[in-house]
């Protein structure tokens, strides 16, 4: 220290003084080698305590600056795992909403999940998710479709042939109008007419089953009476069921369930494809 400095420059200034009174080596006493001999033990005595405080005052700041590096290192230490923590949760979080959302996909809703405000790899990931569960939306209604149009395909045949006999109807009924013409009694031509209506209905009736069939449509789910769904697939399967097999039906006029008519109608009329065609001889009901 700066006290201890001026103390041993005092010290030494002691010496010199006393070395300077001896003279010449005669004129030496013993009180003034002793006086001298004093001086430089004092001098020696606050150098070595000079050096003892400058030493201790090191090793304090050694011991402090330890102190400052392990704090410093905790609060390093601390800080990376309080982040590593956040990351960790942060893409648990994410993941687990993509885990749910997969599982989601799979009972067939897809439903896009919220992008995050920060653009990072997490927001990266969730938007490239989003994009995959908009092309496997767009390819299973693109399945579907062809699906539908498959099942048109096989009720093609059966169709035609079920419009040709109400079509076979009216062209007999109209043909007996013409022939008679002016001379059938008024309720002959009548019951002729109801018959052309009923039959003209019964064609309406198919064709208007066959084309809400290939219409494509939006899932939409609401209250339907279930007894006209199975109904209307009842009346498009009908034209492929073989001679020896009968459909029977069982449904409360009242049933109204929750669901998508089209797709309904899709499930049953697949289902009793199957089922006709699942028979090896046209034997059973």
């Amino acid at each position: 220290s700066r006290r201890g400095i001026a103390a041993l420059e005092q010290a030494l200034s002691t010496y010199q003084a006393k070395g300077q009174a001896l003279g010449p080596a005669a004129a030496a006493t013993a009180e003034n080698l002793d006086a001298l001999r004093q001086a430089g033990k004092d001098m020696v005595d606050l150098s070595l305590d000079i050096k003892n405080a400058e030493r201790s005052r090191t090793l304090a700041l050694v011991a402090n600056l330890k102190r400052q590096l392990l704090v410093a290192g905790l609060c390093v230490i601390a800080s990376g795992l309080a982040l590593a923590w956040l990351l960790a949760r942060k893409i648990l979080r994410a993941l687990g909403v993509i885990v749910q959302a997969t599982a989601d996909i799979g009972q067939g809703r897809f439903k896009p999940l919220k992008s995050p405000q920060a653009d990072d790899e997490t927001g990266l990931v969730i938007e490239a998710f989003n994009r995959m569960t908009r092309e496997l939306e767009r390819r299973q209604a693109q399945l579907v479709q062809e699906k539908k149009l498959s099942s048109l395909g096989v009720l093609t045949s059966g169709i035609a042939h079920q419009l040709n006999n109400p079509l076979n109807n009216i062209s007999t009924s109209c043909q007996i109008l013409i022939e008679e013409h002016g001379q059938c009694e008024p309720a002959f031509a009548g019951r002729m007419l109801t018959n052309i209506q009923q039959e003209v209905l019964r064609a309406r009736d198919i064709v208007k089953g066959l084309l809400e069939f290939s219409r494509a449509k939006d899932f939409s789910l609401k209250p339907t009476a279930l007894a006209p769904v199975v109904a209307g697939a009842f009346r498009l399967v009908s034209s492929q069921t073989p001679s020896g097999i009968t459909l029977s039906r069982d449904v409360p006029e009242d049933l109204v369930l929750h669901l998508d008519a089209a797709r309904m109608q899709e499930v049953l009329i697949n289902l009793l494809l199957n089922a006709v065609q699942a028979m090896d001889a046209p034997s059973g009901a």
